[in-house]
């Protein structure tokens, strides 16, 4: 008759090796899956890119920095996912997930920052550009109308050589 086998130690799990390889390979093959589909995000932002015309370029360049935010963040999901894998104890998962969700956050403030710094300065160049645009317009309207209304012509509703304004 064989022994009963010993209790595990309080903290420590036993995952089976076979268990641990598999999983491995999941998200491994996860990863590499996920790698693939950036590629071709990045692919596409960048035939965008080259067929836009430059005043669009500018909100894909928040676009792209948008996407290495994503391929960061999900770069890290990644490796924290390897990471537990790996791990041994109840103490090294929680170890290891505080540390990923610190750091994680820390990313968060300074790619929302940078986000919002990037769309700050997209907003105020299209505005600056709309507003060039509307005082281009209204010069060209005013050298129309001037142009329009025959020389020493007073305009409608006023008697040639009144110089009242009607106000």
């Amino acid at each position: 008759m064989t022994s009963p086998k010993a209790p595990p130690e309080i903290g420590k799990f036993e995952i089976p090796s076979e268990v641990r390889s598999y999983a491995e390979a999941s998200v491994d093959q996860a990863r590499k899956a996920f790698d693939q589909f950036m590629t071709a995000a990045r692919h596409t932002v960048t035939t965008l890119d080259e067929r836009s015309a430059p005043e669009k370029r500018s909100g894909q360049d928040v676009s792209r920095q948008v996407l290495t935010f994503t391929d960061e963040n999900v770069a890290a999901a990644f490796s924290l996912a390897l990471n537990l894998v790996k791990a041994a104890t109840v103490e090294e998962v929680v170890k290891l997930q505080s540390a990923f969700l610190t750091d994680r956050m820390q990313a968060l403030g300074t790619q929302a920052k940078a986000i919002g710094e990037a769309a700050q300065t997209e907003i105020t160049a299209r505005t600056a550009s709309a507003m060039e645009h509307a005082r281009k317009t209204a010069e060209a309207a005013q050298k129309a109308v001037h142009d329009a209304v025959p020389k020493g012509a007073a305009p409608k509703g006023t008697a040639p050589g009144d110089t009242t304004t009607g106000d």
